[in-house]
């Protein structure tokens, strides 16, 4: 498993990017984690930039915005 660090966006850089925010972290198909730039909460569970294409993933425990 590896961890891949997010970049936190402000939130005026989204422009019309899907957000995504959620409690339990989302769940992909990968051995990649996606963790929150700012407080290293786990965001994406198995990582895939193809199952996750065009997103901003907010994290709940911080409010970051973070780009992969």
């Amino acid at each position: 498993m590896q961890n891949l660090k997010a970049k936190v966006i402000a939130e005026s850089k989204i422009g019309s990017r899907k957000v995504i925010a959620q409690m339990a972290p989302a769940i992909g198909d990968t051995e990649n984690n996606l963790i929150c730039g700012n407080c290293h909460t786990m965001l994406i569970k198995g990582y895939s930039a193809a199952k996750f294409p065009n997103v901003v993933v907010r994290c709940v425990n911080c409010g970051s915005y973070n780009e992969p």
